[in-house]
């Protein structure tokens, strides 16, 4: 995050207000701070323009582990009713 805000020539306090949030709030989500709220980072992910990275996150195409262990755990044969 704050690679990104860097390289869009912005400050925290440029974010912050943008965002509604404090510069504290921004810094911490820049540090990772799991206490920061997920609606929080979508805000400022939106605002710098990262918008397509969270929709690959919730593309189901783009989950090569959950496929990968669907296609495991799918049963390999049917048996037959007794």
């Amino acid at each position: 995050m704050r690679t990104a805000r860097l390289r869009r020539n912005l400050t925290v306090a440029n974010i912050a207000e943008r965002a509604g949030l404090s510069p504290g709030t921004v810094l911490r989500l820049e540090k990772g701070d799991p206490g920061v709220g997920m609606g929080t980072l979508v805000l400022v992910m939106w605002l710098l323009g990262l918008n397509e990275r969270m929709m690959q996150l919730v593309d189901e195409t783009q989950d090569l582990l959950g496929r990968t262990l669907e296609s495991e755990c799918r049963r390999k044969r049917a048996r037959s009713p007794m």
